[in-house]
């Protein structure tokens, strides 16, 4: 029968020569455990620290997504070819500036030199026409109102044949620019090229994702989470485009309403309405009013109105920030410098010509590390 035999210099051994000793070792090793708790306490209570009470800011925050809802108006084109944008994405642009530009492909190949620059400035010159004409029109839709209605029966106004040779003037150079467009280039040319115009004024994107004529109404008849849903994109693949399709759209209006899921935060309060908030993104910091909130299905979303229109903001939809929901500026001092006392309520204990002095202070906001105060003089010393 084999014996095993245990070396004293092997690990089993070292473990039984600890194993002895562990009953005499372990009441030390408690004991350490609690004197040095012990020790602080005392230390912290007969030696208190001391600082000085100064200038600070302290925010409460927390990451949220976010959903922005704009007044988005689609650009479509009026004919069927392939397009080419005449601005970049983010550019601001007038009512009516061309935006892009839809060819047919066939007359494309067909054309020679320099066409679409001839195309283009024929275009901008038939567009000014119009509206020339449309102005004229509308002047002689109101005086033909006033006539019916204040002047008599057979008479006109003084100002109604010079608006019609107006308009007979515009008309003729109007078909003169496209006749002679017609013989030095092909006849019916318009129905092969044309200019997309922006509807109104703002800023042009091609980053169409479904969600341009969606409102928060709409949402809250939906009864769900923004950030469940998903809306199709109307805008084509490719370069090629339908009669109707979308090459882009405006963002106009000079706000944007932004839905921020409610931070999870136990008893936290909205804002108060008209208050500033702040959405900081990487080093950048966006300044935002509260307006209210809603419930979407179980959900609580504040609503902020944003007006910077800032580029970097205008290209995101949906998007994880940090809110900055309540901010305080002033007199700063650790949150454990303070004490309070049901009868006369928070005060902190300064030094005052050498002096430990109660000071009653005033709490205007405070965190796990920091309270900022009032009723308390800059550079103070406070023990804490």
């Amino acid at each position: 029968m084999k014996r095993l035999v245990i070396r004293e210099n092997s690990i089993m051994g070292f473990l039984i020569r600890v194993g002895r000793k562990l009953p005499r070792i372990l009441p030390a090793v408690i004991g350490m455990v609690l004197f040095v708790p012990v020790i602080s306490f005392f230390s912290d209570y007969f030696f208190p620290r001391v600082t000085v009470a100064d200038w600070g800011t302290l925010e409460h925050g927390a990451w949220v997504k976010a959903l922005a809802l704009r007044d988005e108006v689609l650009i479509a084109t009026p004919v069927a070819g392939e397009f080419r944008l005449l601005v970049a994405g983010g550019t601001k642009v007038q009512k009516d500036q061309a935006v892009a530009e839809v060819v047919n492909p066939v007359f494309s190949r067909q054309m020679k030199g320099e066409w679409r620059e001839v195309f283009r400035v024929v275009s901008e010159r038939l567009h000014n026409l119009e509206r020339e004409l449309e102005t004229v029109e509308k002047d002689l839709a109101f005086l033909a109102a006033q006539s019916r209605s204040g002047i008599p029966k057979g008479e006109r106004m003084p100002v109604d044949p010079e608006l019609r040779t107006i308009k007979k003037n515009l008309l003729d150079a109007k078909l003169a620019v496209i006749e002679e467009t017609n013989l030095q280039t092909i006849t019916g040319w318009q129905d092969y090229y044309r200019l997309v115009r922006a509807e109104e004024a703002g800023v042009f994107s091609t980053g169409i994702d479904g969600w341009e004529r969606i409102t928060l109404k709409d949402l809250e008849a939906t009864g769900k989470s923004p950030f469940r849903l998903r809306f199709p994109a109307p805008a084509p693949s490719g370069r090629s485009l339908e009669k109707g399709d979308f090459v882009g759209k405006i963002i106009s209006g000079f706000q944007q309403t932004l839905l921020v899921e409610a931070p999870k935060r136990k008893n936290l309060q909205p804002p108060e309405e008209g208050s500033r908030c702040w959405l900081r993104i990487r080093e950048e910091e966006y300044p935002v009013t509260f307006t209210g909130f809603c419930r979407l299905g179980e959900e609580e979303f504040w609503l902020f109105e944003e007006k910077s229109m800032r580029p970097e903001l205008l290209q995101q939809r949906t998007f994880t920030v940090h809110l900055v929901y309540s901010r305080a500026r002033g007199i700063r001092v650790p949150r454990s410098a303070l004490h309070y006392d049901e009868g006369t309520g928070w005060k902190v204990y300064g030094s005052l010509r050498g002096t430990k002095k109660e000071i009653p202070v005033d709490v205007k906001a405070m965190d796990d590390r920091w309270a900022i105060v009032d009723q308390l003089a800059f550079g103070t010393p406070v023990f804490y």
